[in-house]
């Protein structure tokens, strides 16, 4: 049986700029973005004509999501979903920080077991 659903992530990203539509004159094709880690991308599904009229401004926050990374760190599929008027930038770059520190934490603390159970055994 094959499963046809999609594991969808959910991001904020910082909008850096604009690209105009090749096909919709005066309109945003896409929101160029970046990342946290400092990743740039471009998303331009989920826009709808209202906000490619009006695109989100440069310095926003967005929520966007994505299926997976490609091979270079940066979104595959992502899709525009909404302006986070509730965070800042600063906030978005503490989550991140704090997220890779206890992420860190986390795995050095498995390492030390981990070197400590062999350590007992040999």
């Amino acid at each position: 049986m094959i499963n046809d659903k999609h594991i969808f992530v959910f991001v904020e990203a910082l909008v850096i700029g604009h690209k105009a539509s090749k096909s919709l004159t005066g309109m945003v094709g896409a929101l160029e973005c970046e990342l946290p880690n400092g990743k740039r991308f471009d998303c331009g599904s989920g826009l709808n004509f209202a906000e490619r009229k009006k695109p989100p401004k440069i310095g926003s926050v967005i929520t966007f999501k994505f299926q997976e990374l490609s091979n270079s760190g940066t979104p595959r599929f992502p899709t525009f979903l909404r302006v986070r008027t509730d965070l800042t930038w600063n906030d978005v770059l503490e989550a991140a920080r704090q997220l890779f520190k206890n992420y860190f934490i986390n795995f050095l603390t498995a390492k030390e077991k981990q070197n400590k159970f062999f350590s007992h055994i040999f």
